[in-house]
């Protein structure tokens, strides 16, 4: 998934409330390249940060069950 699919995915999730990404890549000085997925719904904190979007994505809907 990119980042198109993972804003349309939280869209879904988010059904009209207030949501948000957030994709971060981060080089290292050895060549070591991490990525941190994270979102954010209203009525929910921010998830923290994962390797793909997928994990974010499920998360989210592990975290908008409990409220």
């Amino acid at each position: 998934m990119q980042i198109k699919g993972f804003k349309r995915a939280l869209k879904k999730l988010a059904k009209g409330k207030y949501h948000h990404v957030k994709h971060s890549i981060t080089e290292y000085h050895n060549g070591e390249i991490k990525e941190e997925w994270s979102a954010y719904m209203d009525g929910n904190d921010w998830t923290s940060g994962h390797n793909t979007p997928e994990e974010a994505i499920k998360e989210m809907k592990r975290m908008r069950k409990e409220n």
